[in-house]
Order: structure tokens, then C-alpha cells, then sequence
């Protein structure tokens, strides 16, 4: 019974080292390739044996497509890699495939071929991608490139899921506008279309510059001044809204502050109120605070 016991534990054993050689076996392909003119792809697999008794140089990987077994070649510029040049013939515009790795293993002098198959893959052609964007960081207002393939008028970008004002340049380029979301971070940026979603990449925002004239205020109660906001780009969709807040209310009277959408500056009017001394603290989304100093005399 012991005996047994003991045999059964063994082949468990050689039973899990050769189910664990499947994962040495990876799949290097993305699962959605771009067309290209000359309608051949390349389809990639790594290959890592970890047996350290498998006969060196023995290993060689193939790729079967529509039941046909093509040898792979060896990658002169990283170890175990193997690559296979497909044609996809005309009008087809998916594959599946799989992967067998043969090699040896030595046993106390005994000579063992293996094989090992990979699951079933399946290679998908896109007529509709992104490349890339233009750069990956800019401030608000700053209009981005993306380029890419069978771009559609009705196609969106998306932006730490606010949409952006987007527009259609041509079927490989969207331009879109940074829109007023907070600075100093990182945003995944989408491609909403019809047929689906699509990633485009990260997106840092880094804070824009919020010009103020005057950089102070002196007046006398009852003065009236103008104050100029303005920045570097056209205000997004909706305007961009500035908050305004102070510490002698009573001391400054103005209204709220709003550079309208596709403009880059607006003229508000300020008057004194009561005596005081303080200051105007600005905000806005994408920029950073400044910061007014104010004076009111009798």
C-alpha cells in the first residue's frame, strides 16, 4: 500500500513538470494587428525550457495554420524567440493558429522527445487603429495630433473620461483640445467610434500659465478698474470658468469670472467696496493659482 503511494506521488510529480512546460511557451503576437499594403505579418512566439537535462540545441518551434505545420526561425536579436512571416491570403482578415515546441531530454543516458503545444490563438486585421499621439503632455487648451487609420467624422477623444472637442482632419488624423481638467497628473486617453473603443495612450497635463492685468489693485472706495484675464490658449467648450475668492468680500465687488469658449482673454470690472487690506485668489482647472494683492482706501 506504501509502495503504492510512493509510485503515485512520483507520477503526480513528472505530471505537473510536464503540465508546467505549456507556460514556457508564450505567444508574442498582439491579437489585433494593422493591414498593411504588402499583406504579410509577422507572428512572434518566446520560447523558455526550463528542464535542465532537455539536449541543448535540440529545441525547434513551429506554428500551424489552417492545419498546416510551418517551421519558425530563430530571432537573430533575442533568445528564444521564434518569428513566421505570414501572408494572410486576400480577402481574409483573421487567423488561428498554434505553437508546437519540440526538443530532448537525457535521462541516465536515454534520449526522450517531447512536444509541447501552445492553446489556440486567433490574429484579428484592423482597418481602424492609433499609432500614436503627437506628444503625451501639454496644458489645457493645447490642441493634440493623433495619428492613426479609419478615423471617422463622428469619432470622439475621450480624456480621464471628459470628452475633449475633437475634430476630423483626415481619415489617419484627429486633432483634439486638451479640456479644462485639473494639472500635475496622468490621464488615459480614449477613442470613442462607433464600432467600439480604442486606446490611444497616457496623457500627463501639466498647469498652464493665468495672466493677470494689473498684478495689483489699489483703489479708492467707489473706484471702478478693469481687471484682464487671460491664457496661453482658446478657452475650451463651455468657457473656462476662473473662481474667485477673497478675503475682504466687503473691500472688492465683482462679478464672475468666465473666459468664453474659443477665446483667450476677458475684461471684468472691479470695484472698491468698504476699506481693507487683502487679497484675490484665483483658480482655475489645468492652471496655477495666482494670487492678487488688493488695497482699498477711504
Amino acid at each position: 500500500m506504501k509502495a503504492k503511494l510512493l509510485f503515485s506521488s512520483a507520477v503526480l510529480g513528472i505530471a505537473l513538470l510536464m503540465s508546467g512546460c505549456v507556460n514556457n511557451l508564450t505567444n508574442l503576437t498582439p491579437p489585433n494587428l494593422p493591414q498593411n499594403s504588402s499583406g504579410i505579418y509577422t507572428i512572434t512566439s518566446k520560447v523558455k525550457i526550463t528542464e535542465t537535462n532537455y539536449v541543448l540545441g535540440s529545441e525547434k518551434c513551429s506554428i500551424v495554420i489552417d492545419g498546416i505545420a510551418r517551421p519558425m526561425v530563430v530571432s537573430n536579436y533575442s533568445k528564444g524567440i521564434y518569428t513566421y512571416d505570414y501572408a494572410i491570403p486576400s480577402g481574409q482578415n483573421q487567423a488561428r493558429y498554434y505553437y508546437v515546441l519540440e526538443y530532448d531530454v537525457r535521462n541516465r543516458g536515454v534520449i526522450t522527445h517531447r512536444e509541447v503545444k501552445s492553446p489556440l490563438q486567433t490574429l484579428y486585421l484592423a482597418n481602424r487603429y492609433v499609432l500614436n499621439m503627437e506628444t503625451d503632455r501639454g496644458i489645457v487648451g493645447s490642441k493634440i495630433s493623433i495619428l492613426g487609420r479609419g478615423f471617422a467624422r463622428n469619432d470622439t477623444v475621450v480624456i480621464g473620461g471628459v470628452t475633449a472637442p475633437t475634430e476630423f482632419v483626415a481619415s489617419n488624423v484627429l486633432t483634439f483640445t486638451v479640456p479644462a481638467i485639473p494639472a500635475n497628473q496622468d490621464y488615459f486617453v480614449e477613442l470613442h467610434t462607433a464600432t467600439g473603443d480604442l486606446p490611444v495612450g497616457k496623457f500627463h497635463v501639466d498647469p498652464g500659465i493665468l495672466k493677470v492685468s494689473p498684478a495689483s489693485l489699489n483703489l479708492i472706495s467707489g473706484q471702478k478698474a478693469i481687471i484682464v484675464f487671460s491664457s496661453e490658449f482658446d478657452a475650451p467648450e463651455g468657457g473656462l470658468l476662473i473662481d474667485v475668492l477673497t478675503n475682504v468680500p466687503e473691500s472688492v465687488v465683482m462679478p464672475p469670472v468666465v473666459i468664453p469658449a474659443g477665446q483667450r482673454s476677458v475684461s471684468v470690472k472691479v470695484q472698491g467696496g468698504k476699506p481693507g487690506v487683502g487679497q484675490i485668489n484665483l483658480a482655475a482647472p489645468g492652471f496655477n493659482p495666482m494670487v492678487i494683492p488688493v488695497s482699498v482706501t477711504q
